[in-house]
């Protein structure tokens, strides 16, 4: 590394002399006293030789460093493997072990490894338990170059080569619904090769596998591979693997469902097409899309951040070409804004929007079979993104044009369920400022404070300016929501003169050159608003701007992106690309750049494949392995190909102050001396504090099982128990990590009631701030306890659930919590302040439904007047804030379901009294003083013996005792009329009997000769004496 180290300084000093002769050999600028800075090894370099003009010492310099380096460089065919070799992953199934690669698409457990753990008779495991494990393995291996790259991996584990794989998992949108957490697991690789290719006693196609875990709500997935330092030389590398939800079955092979894959990708799909912005919520979006095709349907998709990709033909119809209300210049085929969320695609082709919903089964039912055209018969002239999430959803605007200008609909995504709500409800902005010209050209949402900035056009038509309006929406009940201006931007290009901003003030010189911003861009965290056009405008305020006087007037942005730390960079329609870093007023060009160049000029001496000649920007962007550059590169055999490579920002910046760097040459001494003592603008020095061996993640740590063969080669079986081993880890994490913290819900309790009994709860100190790793918990126990106490009788549910225990609709409700510390194990009771809110509910587990942000004030807010109100403090006094704050002390809660509540006059389903889930959310955030915590937990309180509403129950009564009247009268009817019913019945019988004897006894005279006669003188007195009889009885 340090040879490499030195190649490269002597490499980036010899293009420098190249490109400038004199650079090194100056007389000028030094002064007396000024500290030195000497290389020796060029000492002789700019020193007048004998007989040798100073002028041609340049020239020597350079043959002799051309010298050092073909000494120091190594022979092309010996590369540096250290830093050539690279990590691959790639996915298997089960019954793919060792084979190819897999899309990350299912996502249900596979049951196929329980019958191994059947077999585990003497391990200690749980029989009764059913194993299953993931669908998906990693296969890791590593690439270096040469002509048997397999030697090298071969070697790597004959020396003792174990990679070690730590998945984290990217939390979900929607916090409601699943769990926030920092969640890592580590396992280990466990070597594996597949006999049938191999010879008895030979070694190949080693790769080493561990599972690939999932995460309810989690469809992001960042593996970091780490190399024991053993073997090779590997650098960690890092990839996304996320879950595919775009993806189909059909006949055994996997299909895109929102179109065709085409099978190859052209020169005309990219070559010399101009670049388009990658957007998507960040570090939400597990599969990236990205238009901008010419004359095509198409789009690019990827759900491993670029690293692979395909091409695919979206299956839309293009059937609008255009009409008077909404006017267009031309037809196209082409996606132009393509927005990527969680779990929907966003595409904007002419004036048609549509969006396509993925399959994953954290979200069932809610997946579409093709796209979904919406806001119907309105002219969209523009999609903007929203690239924060907030609250549990993801947004979206899109901005109307033609006839509906003045108008933007606000789109909401919450569990891929997608909304639009128009803005302005009624009039549009245009008619509400009757302005001739008026143009809305960007809508971008504030996240935190929600409201939405806009970037209007408006005035006379030949003197029309551009300003920034603030647009607020008011509450229900209110007619128009809240416009304002926040500040008219020049018409002209400030002036400036060797200055590298400009305040504007109104005072300030201006240029004949227009000013046309084409954007806004908003950074919530650090409240910088930018915005963007042929010049670069910035704000802390929204309100005071800055003009950035180093970025060319002649240039034009097209598009940004930004890492939301600090770091911002803009594309200009030639392609340019240039940083900026917030808060400070330095913008640099990074390409072209004399820093790109040097760059691009060492990968070439390489021999790296990284830069071409000819190649053509497909779109800059960042993701969480920092700023990416998807290009089309064109091989000297004119064969194309799609690549995505970091930008070496640092890189770039170094050799670019490298580059401008003022040196001297000393008279006295044969050194070269820098003038500066550094080549940055300031250095700043920091007492950190030593490092700590612990981190506030979770971390499981997951080995592979014993093997007992002679190489510690696995084998099918022993991966299948390790694959379900790392599924029950991770399922005994999802069952217990509850937001109820008591014995019974959490088997950690152990660690918590005494630390000082168990490893790893070694007190560190706490500095300023909130560490990670905290969580607020419900603590059932105590809760119970208190309100048996309180109320001094405690009734559970007709069917109890230890999970989830009762609590009674007519007893006052006091809640307790915990502050557990997930990284020490420590545990104490919360004391400070919180706000409660019921922020969704239903009659049962499968029929929860979250609230609006209306519903969540009236149902919560003590000054609502809607008789909406589910519970109330029982202190009774008058409040003045929206939510009620509640502390350790408070009196508790009262449960009211007024008649305008989701809990009012709920109807049973049972003999039992009516029952409800209520969804609570428990918040510290701006109201509690004693931490500088923010906590949150969200649970689910289940009641019982919700009261009826006094109509239903009069019904009820109504009912009951119409019911109860009617048993009575059929009792008294039945007894008085019964003996008279019976008598009636037995004459009606008699009767009966009698006339069926007659008719028999006339039917057998008539068939009978003499013998009859006889029989019927017997038949008439026995037929007298039966009616005798019959008269007695009765």
């Amino acid at each position: 590394m340090v040879k490499r180290g030195i190649q490269d300084f002597i490499v980036v000093w010899f293009f420098l002399f190249s490109v400038n002769p004199s650079f090194g050999c100056t007389e000028a600028g030094r002064t007396e006293g000024q500290q030195q800075v000497s290389f020796r090894f060029l000492d002789f370099a700019c020193a007048s030789l004998p007989g040798l003009p100073s002028s041609g010492l340049p020239i020597l310099m350079g043959s002799l460093l051309m010298l050092l380096l073909l000494l120091l460089l190594p022979p092309p065919v010996q590369p540096q493997y250290e830093d050539a070799c690279r990590w691959q992953v790639a996915l298997n199934k089960y019954e793919t072990l060792g084979m190819g690669g897999e899309k990350f698409f299912l996502q249900q457990p596979v049951s196929i490894i329980d019958k191994f753990f059947r077999k585990l008779v003497d391990s200690p495991i749980d029989h009764k338990e059913n194993y299953v494990g993931f669908p998906y393995y990693m296969k890791i291996n590593f690439t270096c170059p040469g002509e048997t790259p397999e030697a090298f991996v071969r070697g790597g584990f004959l020396k003792g080569m174990i990679p070690r794989v730590r998945v984290t998992f990217y939390p979900p949108v929607n916090f409601r619904r699943w769990r926030t957490e920092r969640l890592q697991i580590q396992m280990e690789g466990a070597p594996f090769q597949i006999r049938a290719q191999c010879g008895p006693y030979t070694i190949c196609n080693v790769n080493w596998y561990t599972p690939m875990p999932m995460k309810n709500g989690s469809v992001m997935m960042e593996v970091e591979i780490i190399s024991n330092n053993q073997g090779e030389i590997i650098s960690n590398g890092k990839f996304m693997i996320n879950i595919n939800g775009f993806l189909k079955k059909e006949k055994d092979k996997l299909s895109f469902s929102l179109g065709e894959e085409v099978s190859s990708i052209m020169h005309r799909h990219f070559l010399k097409a101009p670049s388009r912005p990658m957007w998507a919520t960040m570090d939400q979006a597990p599969v990236l899309i990205l238009g901008g095709i010419p004359n095509e349907k198409m789009v690019l998709i990827s759900d491993s951040s670029f690293k692979d990709f395909s091409l695919v033909e979206l299956n839309i119809d293009s059937c609008w070409l255009g009409t008077l209300q909404c006017p267009q210049e031309e037809f196209t085929a082409s996606i132009f804004d393509a927005i990527a969320t969680e779990s929907v695609l966003f595409i904007r082709q002419n004036q048609l929007v549509y969006y396509f919903t993925g399959n994953y089964s954290h979200l069932p039912g809610k997946a579409t079979d093709s796209w979904v055209r919406v806001l119907n018969k309105r002219c969209i002239k523009k999609l903007c993104p929203v690239e924060l999430h907030s609250n549990g959803s993801e947004y979206i605007v899109a901005v109307a044009g033609g006839n509906e200008e003045g108008f933007f609909h606000f789109g909401t995504i919450t569990d891929a369920t997608v909304t639009f709500k128009q803005f302005p409800v009624s009039s549009s902005i245009c008619d509400i400022f009757k302005a001739p010209v008026c143009r809305i050209h960007w809508v971008t949402y504030n996240t935190e404070e929600h409201k939405f900035l806009l970037l209007m056009e408006m005035g006379q038509s030949n003197q029309a300016t551009f300003k920034i309006f603030e647009y607020i929406v008011l509450p229900k009940g209110s007619n128009i929501d809240a416009i304002n201006l926040l500040f008219t931007i020049p018409r002209y290009i400030p002036a400036s003169i060797n200055k590298d901003f400009v305040m504007l003030l109104a005072m300030e010189k201006y240029t004949a050159y227009p000013l046309v911003p084409k954007g806004l861009f908003y950074n919530p965290f650090s409240h910088m608003l930018f915005i963007w056009g042929n010049a670069i405008l910035q704000s802390f305020d929204n309100i005071d701007f800055i003009y950035l006087s180093k970025f060319p007037k002649e240039s034009t942005v097209k598009y940004t992106t930004s890492s939301y730390h600090g770091e911002m960079i803009f594309v200009t329609e030639n392609e340019e690309i240039w940083l900026v870093f917030e808060k400070s007023f330095e913008i640099r060009r990074l390409y072209p750049s004399s820093g790109w160049q040097i760059v691009f000029s060492l990968s070439k001496m390489r021999g790296l494949n990284w830069y071409t000649d000819n190649e053509t920007s497909v779109s800059v962007f960042f993701d969480s392995m920092g700023l990416q550059q998807l290009v089309y590169q064109i091989n000297k055999k004119g064969e194309g190909k799609l690549k995505k490579r970091r930008v070496p920002v640092e890189e770039i910046m170094m050799y670019r102050v490298l580059s401008k760097t003022a040196t001297e040459v000393s008279e006295q001494s044969p050194t070269i001396n820098f003038l500066t003592n550094c080549p940055y603008q300031r250095l700043k020095l920091y007492k950190l504090p030593n490092l700590q061996q612990m981190t506030r993640l979770e971390r499981y740590h997951a080995k592979a099982p014993h093997v007992s063969s002679e190489l510690a080669f696995h084998n099918k079986i022993s991966l299948a128990i390790y694959q379900g081993l790392v599924y029950h880890l991770l399922w005994l994490h999802s069952k217990y990590n509850k937001p109820y913290a008591d014995p019974v819900h959490d088997p950690t309790w152990r660690w918590w009631k005494d630390k000082k009994q168990h490893k790893g709860n070694r007190q560190i100190p706490t500095f300023i701030g909130c560490p990670p790793g905290k969580r607020l918990a419900f603590d059932i126990t105590l809760t119970l306890r208190h309100n048996k106490k309180t109320n001094k009788r405690y009734f559970d549910c007709v069917h109890p659930d230890p999970e989830m225990p009762c609590f009674l609709f007519s007893d006052p409700f006091h809640p307790f919590f915990l502050i557990q510390d997930m990284v020490t194990g420590e545990s104490g009771s919360f004391n400070g302040s919180y706000v409660l809110k019921v922020i969704g509910g239903g009659t049962s587990l499968d029929n929860i439904v979250d609230y609006s942000e209306e519903d969540i004030i009236r149902y919560n807010s003590p000054n609502d007047t809607s008789e909406s109100l589910i519970w109330i403090v029982r202190d009774k006094r008058k409040q003045s804030q929206t939510f009620r704050i509640l502390n350790y002390n408070s009196p508790g809660i009262e449960w009211l379901c007024l008649p305008n509540s989701p809990c009012h006059d709920i109807i049973p389903t049972s003999i039992y009294s009516p029952e409800f889930y209520f969804k609570i959310m428990v918040s510290n955030r701006g109201v509690d003083t004693s931490t500088y915590c923010d906590y949150q937990v969200t649970f689910l309180l289940h009641i019982h013996g919700l009261p009826l509403s006094r109509r239903r129950a009069l019904f009820f009564v109504w009912i009951s005792l119409c019911v109860c009247l009617g048993v009575v009268f059929l009792y008294l009817l039945s007894f008085f009329l019964w003996p008279h019913l019976k008598n009636g019945w037995m004459k009606l019988k008699a009767k009966f009997t009698d006339l069926i004897t007659t008719e028999s006894f006339y039917t057998y005279t008539s068939a009978s000769t003499l013998p009859s006669r006889i029989s019927s003188k017997i038949s008439t007195s026995e037929k007298t004496s039966a009616k005798k009889k019959v008269k007695k009885t009765t």
